[in-house]
Order: C-alpha cells, then structure tokens, then sequence
C-alpha cells in the first residue's frame, strides 16, 4: 500500500480538526485553531519537501512510512511537547494520523 506526500498531509489535517482542536480550554483550542490556520501553509510546504524521499510517483510505501515514523518518534522520547497549548504530542496521536492514512492508501 502506498500514499502520497499530499495524502499524507491530509491525514494530518484530519488529526489536527478532529483531535488536537478538540483537546484543551476554549482559549487553548483557539489559539491552536490561530496557530495551525496561520501555520497552515508552511506546514504544507515543509511536508511536500518530502517528496524527495517518495518513489517517481510521488508516493511513500505506507509500512516504511509508518514504521521509520514510529522508530524516529521513539528516538525523540516518543512525545513532542507544545508548549504554547499546554500539549503533549504522544504515539496515540501518532496512531490516529496512521488510522486518518488509511482512508487514503493506494494498492502498489
């Protein structure tokens, strides 16, 4: 199974509407609104420089993805603190970007 960088920049943008907008106080939630709304562009601009590392059809091989992902997270502590929000970005929430891929796999 495979997905593309833009697939996988939506499923990113699922997790963000869906999960993180809904985590916190009203003042957390909206400034994480702000912050993701404004931050948007860049975000989608930093992951579409990964299509440097995808196949010449601009696709990642989904279980390479997810498990150079998972290795990488663990490296880092497997958590990634938002301070800003009050936040803490854990392998749950990885998990659920994975779950949101999965609407977007391609057969090889």
């Amino acid at each position: 199974m495979k997905i593309s960088v833009e697939n996988f920049t939506k499923a990113i943008d699922k997790w963000v509407n869906n999960d993180l907008l809904s985590k916190g106080s009203p003042f957390q939630k909206g400034l994480t609104c702000f912050l993701y709304l404004q931050g948007k562009g860049k975000i989608q601009d930093m992951l579409s420089k990964l299509s440097i590392l995808a196949d010449s059809e601009g696709n990642f091989n989904y279980t390479d993805l997810q498990n150079n992902l998972v290795k990488s997270f663990d490296l880092m502590g497997a958590e990634f603190a938002i301070p800003v929000i009050g936040y803490n970005f854990d392998r749950n929430d990885l998990n659920k970007i994975f779950e949101y891929c999965k609407e977007y796999l391609v057969n090889e």
